[in-house]
């Protein structure tokens, strides 16, 4: 996905403001810098059902391989200017720093610059969406081996990316209570956008909140995606929420996401489609060190007989040290006559055949 920005302004801005704070923290200001990042590797093996069969090296299994830099300033006191430059690694083919992966997609994640508060945050750029918390009630993690099938929202086609919001504005409130409140505005989110505006561009609106206590946690979005300009107008209006609860070792989840098409390019030919996806897990902490997830998940197509898909995953956990894991994963998705689903994306199956993936691997946290 293109690495973009609102605009030429907000990207000279982005890297005065990054030159200033070095210079800044060179001088005995106020601030800090910090570089972060995860490495995660895993061996897999992937069948589809239809006698194709994929094994290999890959990248980011249990979360994605990262770099990044945080930057913070105090400007006065209760008000701090923030930068972040976030990009994506394939490390298993060392394709560089934010490199085309996945077809033409780039790894570039995140890339804003804001100003943080007593009254929450504000920025802009390219930034993560709060959807993202959803994998946080994942037992599996939000892992190649989760049983999560779709991740709100969902694509209007392979080019959009679901994690994350180029040319948006986000809001993000202060922890009061254990509440958290987001709302995002992006003019152009998806990659194949660009800042003229011409044609052919999604505008997208969400609004989530977050709650996390001791035991209980509790998150809730809305978000609709326009797609605006000379082509067939399409609204897509995702609904979606998870809860769980954990006590001593264990740690119960559950995720619902409705989303709903309207308009014209609807894949399968309607002008309208509902999707509803339903996802159940158990978390059992065997030890201090060691863990063991495993979810259901369950997608249904309103408009369609025999669309539905089944994915159930399985993952094992033994933390080496705070920063470094070993895991190890299955997932099997069944499919109906019309779907296709897979936990490996590049081996996705023929309609209605089953698909399986098993591997093995380790993250490290720096």
């Amino acid at each position: 996905m293109t690495f973009t920005l609102p605009g030429r302004g907000l990207t000279t801005g982005l890297a005065i403001c990054l030159a200033s704070m070095f210079l800044a923290g060179n001088a005995g200001a106020q601030g800090s810098s910090a570089m972060y990042g995860t490495v995660d590797v895993c061996a897999m093996h992937s069948t589809n059902g239809s006698g194709s069969k994929r094994s290999g090296i890959e990248s980011g299994c249990h979360d994605a391989s990262v770099i990044g830099w945080r930057i913070q300033e105090a400007i006065s006191p209760g008000l701090n200017a923030i930068a972040r430059l976030e990009y994506g690694l394939a490390v298993d083919q060392n394709s560089g720093i934010g490199a085309p992966s996945f077809g033409s997609r780039t790894l570039s994640r995140q890339g804003y610059v804001g100003i943080s508060g007593d009254y929450g945050t504000v920025t802009a750029g390219r930034m993560s969406s709060p959807v993202k918390i959803m994998q946080y009630f994942d037992p599996v993690g939000g892992s190649v081996f989760s049983g999560l099938l779709v991740l709100l929202p969902t694509p209007l086609n392979s080019r959009a990316d679901p994690t994350h919001f180029s040319n948006a504005v986000r809001y993000m409130s202060p922890v009061l209570g254990g509440w958290q409140h987001f709302v995002v505005y992006a003019f152009a989110p998806y990659g194949g956008d660009d800042k003229t505006y011409a044609s052919n561009q999604e505008r997208a609106t969400l609004i989530a909140t977050y709650y996390h206590g001791e035991q209980l946690a509790f998150f809730a979005g809305t978000q609709l995606t326009q797609h605006l300009g000379n082509a067939p107008p399409i609204a897509i209006h995702d609904s979606s929420a998870a809860l769980s609860w954990t006590l001593d070792r264990v740690k119960i989840a559950g995720i619902f996401v409705r989303t709903e098409r309207s308009g014209g390019a609807i894949v399968g030919g309607s002008n309208k489609r509902t999707f509803d996806q339903s996802n159940l897990g158990l978390q059992y902490h065997l030890s201090e060190i060691d863990s063991i997830g495993i979810q259901v998940s369950h997608l249904h197509d309103h408009n369609l007989d025999q669309a539905d898909s089944t994915s159930m995953g399985l993952i094992v956990e033994h933390a080496l040290s705070k920063r470094t894991l070993l895991y190890a994963g299955y997932n099997l998705t069944l499919n109906d006559d019309t779907t296709q689903f897979s936990a490996d994306t590049f081996n996705r199956p023929t309609p209605g055949a089953t698909a399986k993936l098993v591997g093995a691997g380790i993250r490290h946290n720096f």
